[in-house]
């Protein structure tokens, strides 16, 4: 069989799936693109994703090979749910690489390069996959963001985005716990909804969505998320974290947690979690000063040069 002396990336970014994948993919794209590699991009996306994939170049190198063109001598899937047509389509790729660790078709891989591998999804790869985790591979997306010193004895900000998906936890009692914790000066919110900003309290800026969250949250100097690529994001700047997670769901940034970067909870407890941590001014200090730490050894080259190195061994 003839394939397409290129990678394809074929991504997912959507309402449902977050956002989080695009942008790995897009900053894995530019690292490629400075090697001179050929490379495309399978799009699967909503409107909502389309327009922060145009945002970040991708949709201008847009392809769909799952429709009669041949295909790629490699692949890349960075998706949380691959439909039964496209696994079929993808499997004709020689080299299959997943680096989504929520993927639902983990079967589909030859490789898999992942900064840790959720066991449920272990068990899911083929028995000949060959596996790679890498803490490093959690930076993919950090290149460009500079490490800050931050004061965490006078005023704290409050950054709060928890996903680029849908199906987030009601904001309001988490606002709440940040708003009324003592020193807080504002709260910076990216959420769907609007929250209710009622009566007294810090001010609070809110964007429903935002193609450059860093910038929305530059002045903040506390962050709490999920437990996508915007943790680790967030901790090479230097952010203390409050990473929140779904129960039962695997704590991917695993490795963040033992360095003593971020606190990890689960959605219910999260006002609760949060409130006890912007009260700890020491423990948010330690956060920081391990985050700093972690961040210096950063390497946001990692993913893309193990990447590139079986993308071109695996060229036919």
């Amino acid at each position: 069989m003839t394939h397409a002396a290129e990678t394809v990336f074929y991504v997912q970014g959507s309402a449902d799936a977050g956002m989080g994948h695009l942008a790995r993919s897009a900053a894995l794209i530019r690292a490629f693109d400075a090697r001179d590699l050929n490379n495309r991009v399978v799009l699967r996306v909503d409107d909502q994703g389309r327009l922060l994939a145009r945002d970040k170049g991708l949709a201008a190198r847009e392809t769909d090979f799952l429709h009669g063109t041949p295909a790629p001598a490699c692949i890349v899937i960075d998706a949380v749910t691959v439909p039964n047509a496209d696994a079929l389509a993808l499997s004709q790729s020689p080299r299959r690489i997943l680096i989504s660790p929520v993927c639902d078709r983990a079967d589909l891989a030859t490789h898999a390069l992942l900064r840790s591998a959720p066991e449920g999804l272990r068990h899911r790869l083929a028995s000949d996959c060959v596996l790679t985790e890498d803490d490093r591979f959690t930076y993919a997306t950090a290149a460009g963001l500079a490490r800050r010193a931050l004061d965490h004895e006078s005023r704290l900000v409050v950054g709060i985005c928890l996903s680029g998906g849908a199906g987030q936890p009601e904001i309001g009692a988490l606002l709440h716990a940040a708003r009324t914790a003592l020193g807080v000066e504002a709260v910076h919110v990216i959420h769907p909804e609007t929250p209710d900003t009622g009566g007294a309290g810090p001010a609070v800026h809110h964007r429903a969505f935002c193609n450059d969250p860093w910038g929305f949250l530059a002045s903040v100097n506390v962050f709490v998320g999920g437990d996508g690529v915007m943790i680790a994001e967030a901790v090479a700047q230097g952010l203390p974290c409050l990473s929140i997670t779904r129960p039962g769901a695997p704590t991917k940034n695993r490795g963040l947690v033992d360095a003593g970067c971020i606190e990890v909870c689960h959605r219910d407890a999260a006002p609760t979690a949060l409130t006890a941590l912007l009260s700890n001014r020491a423990r948010l200090a330690g956060m920081h000063r391990s985050a700093l730490e972690q961040g210096a050894g950063r390497d946001a080259d990692a993913l893309a040069c193990a990447l590139a190195q079986l993308a071109q061994n695996g060229r036919t």
